[in-house]
């Protein structure tokens, strides 16, 4: 991860606030600002990304992620493991879309 952001940051951040839709969004922000992640924030990364997930609004913010940051790929392909068959048919038809300037 980037000098500025530490995956002990990371970490404590998400414990202040696991789900709040605004320290979510700025975790995500520094998650994609960053150049290299290392394996630990890799998995704390995951974890937001799982979260993320979960919502509308989250599920848009991953996609840009997925479009915009292709290094970030593989962790979103491992945190969409977590959610629904169903969920991940979804996001997947949505990154398509939104590739193919549809959306």
């Amino acid at each position: 991860m980037d000098p500025k952001f530490s995956a002990a940051d990371l970490a404590n951040a998400q414990k202040l606030a696991l789900y709040e839709p605004w320290p979510l969004a700025t975790r995500l922000s520094a998650i994609a600002a960053s150049a290299n992640l290392d394996a630990a924030s890799e998995a704390l990364a995951k974890t937001d990304f799982a979260r993320a997930l979960q919502s509308f609004w989250g599920r848009t913010e991953m996609v840009k992620l997925y479009s915009e940051k292709p290094a970030l790929r593989p962790v979103i392909q491992d945190a969409l493991t977590a959610i629904a068959p169903t969920e991940q048919a979804n996001f997947i038809r949505l990154v398509r879309q939104t590739l193919a300037g549809a959306v």
